[in-house]
């Protein structure tokens, strides 16, 4: 899926996704190229789902075989925001 379907169905404004290239929803492709390659380099596994908190600001992040998605939330929407992602990945 691309960054505009799945933020429309999660209701987030700041979101990536690659699965090759990067689509974006809320902040430019440089940035978000440079988030993943930090997410990445941070947590070096095939599958994971998480957040970190970067400069005050939370980032969820979800890979499987598909590809890898990165949203920017509110500290009190991470928990929400990973179990939506299940969610909507799961049902698709």
């Amino acid at each position: 899926m691309r960054a505009e379907e799945i933020s429309k169905k999660v209701n987030i404004e700041r979101l990536a996704t690659s699965s090759g290239e990067i689509s974006a929803v809320g902040m430019d492709m440089e940035f978000a190229a440079k988030l993943k390659e930090l997410v990445d380099f941070l947590v070096p596994a095939e599958k994971f789902q998480g957040y970190l908190s970067i400069d005050g600001e939370y980032v969820v992040f979800r890979r499987d075989g598909r590809g890898c998605i990165l949203a920017i939330v509110e500290e009190e929407r991470v928990r929400w925001c990973l179990k939506k992602l299940e969610e909507v990945l799961n049902g698709s």
